[in-house]
């Protein structure tokens, strides 16, 4: 297969929702299922910060008008912070039956979508995506915080040089009630340049997914939904506008360990067929064997 595939495992509700509606979910960042993956490489990153404050003798008010700032100014500026996941495999058998560790985590069903179609998509959108690269996988040992510090794709020197700059010094210097428009301006291309650490980077024992991510920052201006549910859930849906491209996206569907495989293959087919998808379209259970709990 020369095509690059990308796995979204979900579950019941969302392989129907998905199929119907012929679109995906982004999750409100604030409201994941595991709200620690968002918070590692925060913390890296402002160990890298702080670290490199000291080292410049900087008194690092104005790193910490950014962190208490931030959140003010995406909510003033933006609807929210979405992602949407997915994962990769270069495992022969991983890619015939998706991964056991994914079925128990996250649902039974697995779709296989054709990465190059759902990226021309998503380009798009208003997205900072990375369906290129996985998200970068770290812990809090000593080793890896300095490889941490040394990804390029994290930006992290981008936003030093950023805050090393005489504009940013004369920023530091002003209370938060004296913030102009051009400053709140810089404050939020600061917080861009300090995204990919806080979302593109998971703990290391999560390695075997291969994750990749597109994170979607929706201006307050924009035109794009917001859609809740119980409990503090919120998403906006991808591609909705064009149902042709998750149509023309799905490779295939994987159902994992189920006791009744045929009623599930049966279940997936039909509603293919009902929302009017491709004949071509592969259901299959996967090989993994189902085990009563």
């Amino acid at each position: 297969m020369n095509e690059e595939i990308l796995f979204h495992y979900t579950n019941e509700v969302g392989i129907q929702g998905i199929l119907q509606n012929k679109c995906l979910w982004a999750t409100d960042a604030s409201a994941t299922n595991d709200k620690s993956e968002m918070v590692l490489g925060g913390e890296l990153f402002e160990k890298r910060i702080r670290e490199w404050l000291k080292e410049e003798k900087r008194s690092g008010f104005g790193f910490d008008k950014l962190i208490r700032t931030t959140d003010g100014i995406l909510r003033q500026n933006f609807k929210g912070i979405f992602l949407t996941c997915f994962s990769t495999t270069e495992d022969k058998y991983v890619l015939d039956n998706g991964l056991l560790s994914q079925w128990r985590g996250y649902g039974l069903y697995a779709i296989k979508f054709k990465k190059d179609i759902l990226l021309k998509a998503l380009k798009k959108e208003i997205s900072i995506h990375d369906l290129d690269e996985n998200v970068r996988y770290y812990s809090e040992s000593d080793d890896d915080y300095e490889n941490f510090k040394k990804d390029k794709s994290l930006k992290i020197d981008e936003f030093i040089k950023f805050i090393s700059t005489d504009n940013w010094k004369k920023i530091e210097q002003k209370t938060s009630h004296t913030l102009t428009t051009e400053d709140e301006d810089e404050i939020e291309k600061a917080i861009q340049l300090a995204l990919p650490s806080r979302f593109f980077v998971k703990h290391k024992g999560f390695h075997e997914e291969r994750e990749r991510r597109a994170v979607f920052l929706i201006p307050k201006n924009h035109s794009k939904k917001l859609y809740f549910h119980a409990p503090y859930k919120c998403h906006i849906k991808l591609f909705e506008e064009d149902p042709a491209i998750i149509e023309n996206a799905i490779e295939e569907i994987i159902i994992g360990p189920v006791s009744d495989k045929e009623a599930a293959k049966n279940w997936v087919k039909s509603m293919l067929r009902e929302f009017g998808y491709r004949d071509d379209i592969k259901v299959k259970c996967c090989e993994i064997p189902f085990r009563k709990s």
